[in-house]
């Protein structure tokens, strides 16, 4: 699915988790050569996720980026959100 297009109705079935780093790493991909110096990380457009709030809401988001939109250093997420 795509971020735009997942509803309230496609989320409720799911199960959550409390666990802080359930969303971990896995929505960015390492490219080129780590050892080396010359790589870079792209975010996966693909992943979503998902959080339901202790008040029942539910919220979508995916990340967009990994480097701060200035300066070009890695370590910078950004995202976008929407409430279901």
């Amino acid at each position: 699915m795509t971020f735009q297009n997942i509803t309230l109705d496609d989320v409720l079935y799911l199960d959550y988790t409390f666990a802080q780093d359930a969303i971990g790493y896995e929505w960015k991909i390492l490219y080129g050569d780590i050892n080396g110096g010359d790589f870079y990380y792209k975010t996966k457009s693909n992943y979503n996720y998902f959080i339901k709030s202790m008040k029942g809401i539910y919220y979508k988001f995916h990340f967009t980026g990994f480097y701060h939109q200035e300066t070009g250093e890695k370590g910078y997420p950004s995202f976008e959100y929407l409430r279901s």
